[in-house]
This record gives C-alpha cells, sequence and structure tokens, in this order.
C-alpha cells in the first residue's frame, strides 16, 4: 500500500487558516485529504496524528462544517470539498453569527445611547446623468465578490442594462437577493432572475438601491435633474463607503425585505381572487335566475 505523508504548511498559511475558523486538527485532515485524496478515518488517523477515539467526532463536525465530505461504505471514506466553496461556505457562515449577533446586542447599546445624535460627516460620491449612473452601477455590480442586495423600482427598465453584469454574478457564485414591484411578477425575464437571484415583490418601490459586499452602498432616482435641460428625464446616484450609510440603506433593504412576498404568494393570491370572483358570479347568475322565475 502506498505510504502517505502529511503536507507541511508554511507558520503563515496555518495561522491564516486558524485566524478563519480551521482548528490544528482540521487543518491536517483538510490538507492531507486534498493532497492524498480518498482516505478512511484509520488512514487519516495514522497520517496526521488525530487520536482515534476522536477522529470519527472531528470527521463528522468538518462534515456539518462542509470542509469534507463522507462517502458512505464499510468502511466509510472522506474526500476534501473544493478549497473555494470551503471558504465561501465559512465566510457565510461568519456572515451570519455576526448578523445574529449585532441584532441581539445592538437593540440594547442604542437604549444605552439614548436619544444622543452626534451630527456625523458621510462622504458622498453624486453622479448625474443616465450614462454616469449606468456606469457606476455596472462596475458596483462586477466588483460585488460575495453578496449583492438591491431594490429596483421598474426593474423592466433597469434590468436589460445589468443583465450581463448579474449574469457575470452568477459565474462567481455571489448571492443576491433583489426586490422588485409586483407588477412585473409576469415579466418573460423573471424566470432568468430568478435561476441565480432570491426574488420578493411589493406593491410599491419609491426608489432604487444597491449594496455591493457590505462596501459600498447607493441610492438612485430617475427625475428632472438637468439644469441645463429641465424637460430631460434622467438618473442621479449618491453613492458612498461610509460605514453608517451603508448600515443605514442595509436597514432599509431588510425592512422591505421583510415585508416582500415569494411569487408563489402572488400567484395563490390571484388564484383565491379568481376563484372568489367566479363564485360571485356564480352567485349572482343563480339570483337574477331566480328573481326571474
Amino acid at each position: 500500500m502506498k505510504k502517505y505523508k502529511m503536507p507541511k504548511l508554511k507558520p503563515e498559511i496555518r495561522s491564516a487558516m486558524k485566524a478563519i475558523g480551521f482548528t490544528d486538527y482540521f487543518i491536517n485532515l483538510f490538507i492531507t485529504l486534498l493532497n492524498s485524496g480518498e482516505m478512511n478515518a484509520h488512514e487519516l488517523s495514522e497520517i496526521t496524528h488525530v487520536p482515534y477515539s476522536r477522529i470519527y467526532e472531528i470527521l463528522n463536525e468538518m462534515v456539518a462544517k462542509k470542509i469534507i465530505t463522507k462517502i458512505d461504505g464499510r468502511p466509510s471514506t472522506f474526500i476534501a470539498n473544493d478549497p473555494t466553496d470551503v471558504f465561501m461556505y465559512m465566510k457565510r457562515q461568519q456572515e451570519q453569527i455576526f448578523s445574529e449577533n449585532i441584532n441581539t446586542t445592538l437593540p440594547i447599546l442604542k437604549q444605552l445611547f439614548g436619544e444622543k445624535r452626534p451630527t456625523k460627516q458621510v462622504q458622498f460620491t453624486l453622479l448625474e446623468g443616465d450614462k454616469a449612473s449606468r456606469d457606476h452601477l455596472r462596475n458596483l455590480i462586477n466588483a460585488t465578490s460575495h453578496k449583492l442586495q438591491a431594490v429596483i423600482r421598474n426593474v423592466a427598465e433597469v434590468y436589460p442594462l445589468i443583465r450581463h453584469n448579474l449574469d457575470f454574478l452568477r459565474t462567481k457564485g455571489v448571492e443576491v437577493q433583489i426586490i422588485i414591484e409586483t407588477e412585473f411578477v409576469n415579466e418573460e425575464f423573471i424566470p432568468i432572475l430568478e435561476n441565480h437571484c432570491d426574488i420578493k415583490y411589493v406593491d410599491h418601490i419609491f426608489q432604487t438601491l444597491f449594496i455591493s459586499d457590505d462596501n459600498v452602498a447607493f441610492q438612485s432616482a430617475k427625475g428632472y435633474f438637468d439644469i441645463a435641460n429641465p424637460k430631460i428625464k434622467g438618473y442621479s446616484i449618491f453613492s458612498s463607503t461610509d460605514t453608517k450609510y451603508i448600515m443605514y440603506t442595509q436597514q432599509i433593504f431588510e425592512n422591505i425585505w421583510k415585508i416582500g412576498i415569494q411569487k408563489e404568494q402572488i400567484q395563490q393570491k390571484s388564484k383565491s381572487s379568481s376563484n372568489s370572483q367566479k363564485k360571485a358570479t356564480r352567485t349572482s347568475k343563480k339570483a337574477v335566475k331566480s328573481e326571474n322565475k
């Protein structure tokens, strides 16, 4: 049988992996599986020096964290998952924990803070005109690496401008959440969006906003902003990387997301309404016939 060895890692690589959530045992097992391929628990224990009394406990924990995959058999074996997928999953888990901790602690801290409202200086970039707004939006989407959140007013007008950019995010595995108006639920492009976006619907959206990776946020409005051509209607964007503004924009998004509904709920409501109308029509016809008699 071929003799496998555990690969050596530079101290800085091991430290970096521990900083993002790996234990020493996790690191030893993961790099061994990456290097040697499919192995069983006994082999892994011998190579990595993880005590055999604990090896299954640790391997099962790694499976739960999607670091490795278990292949059932006699004996069961294990393979390493793609490192990119592992890191992305761990990142999402950490973000979820961070968000939950904020939601737990922020109300109490704000209560202690009371009604104090110190003045905050926030730096914005103002982009005027359709071309500048369109270019900024496309650049923002393309630069997103893990999560894009958007509230889009009149999505039928905006989507054709950013379709290829959203397709690009799909190839990178970026999580995309979009809120659009109910009136567009039956548009032809909606099934395309649904393939790689989480979508919710609300009756009306007052302003378009985008948040990229918790790093950049902007709000956009369409109106008569051009002083030189006051009759020309176009887009204008306020964009900022300021943390407080991003948190404020995220709060707006989360509030709208909570009240948004899924496409299935809209269809169910429409079906119920249609059934009610048919029932009312039948009742009305029966009443007319009764009167005629």
